[in-house]
């Protein structure tokens, strides 16, 4: 029995068909590298999709993806988008950068996260091990 892949839609952006056609080519390697299922790529010809109706796009598609290049204008403003298809249990992802940034919302750094980030400011692993060695240690 086969399940269904996930569905994303795209994002591209331009009035450069050479941008646009780049942009395509980074979400269809995107798509087939992840295994997801490419419902549609929305192409913003410089008239600007609102983030509403991105979202909206998104749920009728029943998207849990949306993909949008890093050069894209649109991955300015990808926490504003990021947030609002959280709403609507999808995720938001800037391709093309060093890593995909799957931008999910989180409430608040774990303390682990936390003792790591103050490590790394005071150049000292010490209060990490100790952290996590300590018996009232949890996350």
């Amino acid at each position: 029995m086969n399940t269904p892949r996930p569905v994303a839609i795209g994002y591209v952006c331009g009035a450069d068909d050479s941008l646009v056609t780049q942009q395509r080519a980074e979400v269809t390697r995107y798509v087939e590298a992840e295994g997801l299922a490419l419902a549609e790529v929305l192409h913003d010809t410089g008239d600007g999709f609102t983030i509403s109706q991105i979202v909206e796009a998104a749920q009728l598609r029943h998207a849990s993806q949306v993909l949008v290049p890093a050069d894209a204008h649109l991955s300015d403003a990808r926490h504003r988008l990021t947030q609002d298809l959280a709403d609507h249990g999808a995720l938001c992802v800037v391709i093309g950068e060093q890593s995909p940034v799957s931008a999910r919302p989180r409430l608040r750094p774990g303390r682990a996260e936390m003792h790591t980030r103050a490590a790394k400011r005071t150049g000292s692993i010490a209060p990490v091990a100790s952290a996590l060695a300590s018996p009232n240690f949890s996350e």
